[in-house]
């Protein structure tokens, strides 16, 4: 269950919300009549999503996104205002909203839509984060690995320095954090000159036949060279692997290589093995598919969840696997354009787009699959990503739709006459199934005083005579 907090200086709109927000049952809101009454409520509470008007006195809107975005990050942020105020939207989404969401209109559809919106920013908060945290961990293995250990940004500017790099180089990391001009290169080579991390992100013909050989994995790349003048002028052969640093959103952002002593050229074999095995576990213990594939779709390497999921084999996989075929054909075409907009540069990334998939054995299944271009040389080569399969969250889903058809048929089952009146005493809402038996239709009492008169404003006269009295 999402926990939401609703926002507005209205009471009445307030009340409205929370009933038609939680009639589903898997959402509960919280109220607050101000920004920073709610600031204070975010303080002691967590919640999964904001709700919130514009036009509030003390602090609007959009103030209010600021300051939450200023001590709460990236939580879930939907404005809700009144209709007619482009700038407001203009300034909500500069200022970090996820979505705008203007008021008026049918109240259920309107809420049903912006129930809809929670789900959805809240969703995609969720997957961000478990990306996010995938990342994080990757980085924290990397960080505490025993080889030493160096990054650079896009410039060639040295970001990371582990101990392990210090003990082999004897500098220790504030000397050479913030250093470029290929200044990491100085301990090994008494030289300025580029390394494995270099190539990574840009080639150089020059610098790579300098090398005995360079391995290449997808993007990450692999050598080792021997160095006379290490080890006291004992000479040893360092092992090398780097490989491009990336952000959230897929882009490279820098490289990061590690260097091993190899003088042993066993070691140096068990090395590369145990490196590559470590990078196959850490997808294999993930419970999603993980795939890569080339520019026509075909998957070069899939982790060992996705054999279950899809009941291909190994063997399978080496006769070649198209990720097309395992879309059902309902939604081939729809799949074959969007990657086709990904691979020529007019999309972003795949972020949860949803499909039916279809296993070996023709059993069909929903699935979102999210995924990032990979990029060697600036050129999109294939893509790499995740596949989740969201049958449970579809059968929840049709479960609550479900509930919610039975309760609106078992509410326009009742024979009598509803209504409902504001504090006024005038009619704001009623339901009348059959008006057959009324001797006027429904516009006759609506917005009528409780004692059958007109409200201010309405016409006048009584709702009429007859059995429908």
């Amino acid at each position: 269950m999402y926990t939401v907090l609703h926002v507005d200086d209205e009471p009445d709109l307030l009340a409205l919300g929370k009933s038609f927000l939680e009639l589903s049952g898997t959402l509960r809101v919280e109220t607050s009549l101000s920004a920073p009454e709610a600031l204070e409520l975010l303080r002691t509470k967590p919640v999964d999503c904001i709700v919130s008007d514009f036009q509030m006195p003390v602090m609007d809107g959009i103030a209010f996104l600021q300051a939450v975005r200023s001590e709460f990050g990236t939580l879930p942020f939907i404005l809700f205002t009144g209709r007619g105020r482009e700038e407001v939207v203009i300034n909500a989404i500069n200022s970090g909203a996820d979505f705008y969401l203007q008021k008026g209109g049918d109240p259920e559809a309107q809420f049903a839509e912006l129930e809809h919106k929670i789900r959805l920013t809240v969703q995609r908060r969720e997957a961000e984060a478990r990306i996010h945290d995938h990342e994080q961990r990757e980085s924290d293995i990397l960080n505490f690995l025993p080889d030493a250990t160096f990054a650079v940004d896009t410039n060639g500017v040295v970001i990371s320095w582990n101990r392990a790099m210090e003990k082999m180089t004897g500098i220790a990391a504030p000397e050479i954090l913030g250093r470029a001009n290929y200044e990491y290169a100085l301990p090994f080579y008494h030289e300025r000159r580029p390394l494995i991390i270099d190539l990574v992100l840009r080639p150089d013909p020059a610098a790579e036949a300098r090398y005995p050989y360079i391995k290449k994995d997808g993007h990450t790349l692999f050598s080792e060279i021997t160095i006379p003048h290490l080890n006291d002028g004992r000479e040893a052969t360092l092992w090398f692997t780097a490989t491009p640093l990336y952000n959230i959103r897929g882009d490279i952002t820098g490289a990061i290589e590690s260097i091993r002593d190899i003088t042993d050229r066993v070691v140096a074999t068990e090395a590369q093995l145990a490196s590559e095995a470590r990078f196959r576990e850490l997808a294999d213990l993930l419970p999603q598919t993980v795939y890569e594939m080339d520019l026509q779709g075909n998957l070069t390497y899939v982790n060992r969840f996705a054999f279950d999921q899809f009941g291909y084999t190994r063997d399978d996989l080496s006769k070649g696997l198209n990720i097309i075929q395992m879309i059902a054909p309902s939604d081939r075409e729809r799949a074959v354009n969007a990657l086709r907009e990904r691979f020529s540069g007019t999309a972003g990334s795949l972020r949860g787009d949803i499909y039916l998939a279809v296993k070996k054995d023709g059993t069909v299944f929903p699935i979102s699959i999210y995924g990032s271009p990979i990029h060697v040389h600036d050129a999109v080569t294939g893509m790499r990503g995740i596949v989740i399969d969201i049958t449970e969250s579809k059968r929840v889903e049709k479960l609550l739709q479900s509930l919610h058809d039975d309760l609106k048929a078992t509410v326009s089952a009742i024979p009598d006459l509803l209504f409902e009146v504001d504090r006024e005493g005038v009619i704001s809402g009623y339901h009348a199934p059959v008006y057959s038996k009324l001797y006027v239709g429904p516009e006759a009492f609506l917005h009528k005083k409780g004692n059958g008169r007109a409200a201010p404003g309405c016409c006048s006269g009584d709702y009429g005579g007859g059995p429908g009295r």
